[in-house]
C-alpha cells in the first residue's frame, strides 16, 4: 500500500456490528473516520436503500449487498470525497449463516470491490473476515489469491488493517 497522505479513513461494507467493531478498531488505531457530508449521502441515497444501510462513516451498504456494480459505485463515490486519505472495504465471506460462497456472490462481490479500488486515487486495503465453514474458507483464500494478482493489501479483520495502516503512517512520517 502506498503511504496515504494522513490518517483520514472511510470504511465501506456491510453488518451492522462490524461497521461499529470498524469504528472503534480503527480509532483505538489512530485513524479518524470523518462524518460523511450530506452532499455524499444524498448522492449515495439516490441508488442504495435506506433501510438496511447505514448512511455515516463506517459506511453499511447492506442495501446493495447483492448488486456488485452498485457496490462499486459506492466506493467509487466515496473515494472521490476529498476530507478522506484512504479507504478500508470490508467483506464477509460468511455472516450470519448466510453463506454468500454457495450462492456465487462472492467472486463478483469481490471483483466489484478489487475493481473500485484500482480506480480510487487513494490507497485501498480490502478485508475479509467472519469465515467458519469449509466452503467459507475457499471463498476465502479465493479472494486473497485474487488481491494479491491486482497489488491491492488483504487483512483477515478490521483491527488488523488498521493496525497496520498506522504502523505505515508512522513509519512514512519518521523517514
Amino acid at each position: 500500500m502506498r503511504p496515504p497522505r494522513g490518517r483520514r479513513v472511510a470504511v465501506i461494507g456491510y453488518g451492522g456490528g462490524a461497521t461499529v467493531q470498524a469504528a472503534d478498531d480503527c480509532s483505538r488505531a489512530g485513524l479518524v473516520l470523518p462524518p460523511i457530508p450530506v452532499d455524499i449521502r444524498n448522492e449515495l441515497k439516490k441508488f442504495v436503500p435506506v433501510a438496511g444501510s447505514i448512511f455515516r462513516n463506517p459506511l453499511d451498504i447492506a442495501g446493495v449487498l447483492n448488486n456488485p456494480p452498485k457496490m462499486g459505485q459506492v466506493i467509487r463515490i466515496v473515494s472521490g470525497w476529498k476530507e478522506i486519505d484512504l479507504l478500508i472495504l470490508h467483506l464477509g465471506v460468511e455472516l450470519s449463516g448466510y453463506p454468500i460462497s454457495r450462492r456465487n456472490l462472492l467472486q463478483p462481490r469481490a471483483e466489484a470491490l478489487i475493481g473500485a479500488a484500482r480506480d480510487a486515487d487513494k490507497p485501498v486495503a480490502l478485508v475479509v473476515h467472519a469465515v467458519y465453514s469449509a466452503a467459507s474458507y475457499q471463498g476465502f483464500f479465493k479472494v486473497r489469491q485474487m488481491c494479491s494478482e491486482a497489488g491491492l493489501p488483504f487483512y483477515t479483520s478490521i483491527r488488523q488493517a488498521a493496525d497496520a495502516i498506522d504502523k505505515l503512517i508512522g513509519y512514512h512520517q519518521n523517514q
